[in-house]
């Protein structure tokens, strides 16, 4: 016998009410007159909405069912737990971490979604860089890695790694995963690159990262190091020794006059003024003058003249001829 197949439309829905408990027997003039066993009509659930029951053999419908399958709730934050399941309305997930916020468990009753937790950090998870103390181990200073092995720690961003002690390239040829060359600053091998945009320079996990004075510090130099910051929390101030380790205060210039870098915090002039004032109560017994210095960490900075005191200079800077000039500065 063939059955014939039921399509109700929502005018032909009939609600039948249900009880306190969800689950009582709707009215029995439910289903629709000549329909088929196991064709489905609505229901009311009261508050909680609308449910379904099911035409049974004699004609009438079954109990109501209020307990229907929802919508998921939503999933969690970035770093969160996931959303509650069920419910009918879908959660949203936190930006924080937190976890939907959908209504329902899984059979469809009102226990709320779970709440996710986290914090909701959607960053690049922190990098399982080696610590062995070999090459290319991660480092703070020399004390991090093993013998015939010092800390490329250059610069004022990125992590140090171990490299190989030099005093020429041919010291640096034996490194594997890169192009290695010896840093005649401070005496390790290194890795040079290009600019920020340097993808392949550098060996994995290492980025091309600034290790110069930076902008307005005297220029730009690019070497590989492991990504993170490791600056010095504190800067130096006027007059004070500065490095690629130790950079000056906001508005001061590291002006290098000693082997690794080392030099001294001043500030910018105009040589045609020749207007170094500022330095005048640090000075010492030396002459503070705008002095143009060459080369790409150059430029026109305030320095301390001692031709004429060579003891004359302030605090812990010595007298240091360069050439035809005599300056103070630090070894």
């Amino acid at each position: 016998m063939k059955q014939t197949s039921w399509t109700l439309g929502l005018g032909a829905l009939l609600l039948v009410a249900c009880g306190s408990d969800d689950k009582e027997t709707p009215m029995a003039s439910g289903c629709p007159e000549g329909s088929v066993a196991g064709v489905e009509v609505a229901c009311s659930c009261g508050d909680a909405g609308t449910g379904r029951a099911i035409c049974q053999a004699d004609g009438f419908p079954g109990a109501c069912d209020c307990d229907g399958d929802g919508d998921g709730g939503g999933a969690g934050g970035s770093s969160g737990g996931s959303g509650g399941a069920g419910g009918s309305t879908s959660g949203t997930g936190g930006s924080s971490g937190e976890g939907g916020t959908g209504n329902g468990d899984d059979d469809g009753g009102t226990d709320p979604g779970g709440d996710g937790d986290g914090d909701g950090d959607a960053s690049v998870p922190p990098l399982d860089l080696p610590d062995d103390g070999n090459q290319g181990s991660v480092c703070v200073d020399d004390r991090d890695c093993n013998r015939d092995l010092g800390c490329y720690v250059a610069g004022f961003e990125g992590q140090g790694f171990c490299s190989a002690l030099c005093e020429t390239e041919a010291d640096c040829e034996a490194i594997e995963g890169a192009s290695y060359v010896c840093s005649m600053l401070v005496g390790v091998c290194e890795v040079e690159c290009e600019g920020e945009d340097d993808t392949q320079s550098c060996p994995e996990p290492m980025v091309c990262t600034n290790t110069g004075f930076g902008p307005g510090q005297g220029g730009e130099s690019f070497r590989c190091k492991y990504p993170g910051d490791t600056a010095p929390a504190e800067a130096a101030g006027l007059l004070e020794l500065c490095s690629l380790f130790v950079p000056c205060e906001e508005g001061l210039l590291c002006n290098p006059t000693g082997s690794a870098g080392n030099g001294f915090c001043t500030v910018a002039c105009e040589a045609a003024e020749n207007d170094c004032s500022e330095l005048d109560d640090a000075a010492g017994d030396a002459t503070p003058e705008c002095t143009n210095l060459p080369g790409p960490a150059g430029g026109e900075r305030c320095t301390l003249d001692c031709r004429e005191a060579e003891d004359g200079c302030p605090g812990d800077m010595t007298c240091i001829r360069f050439g035809p000039m005599s300056r103070c500065g630090y070894e």
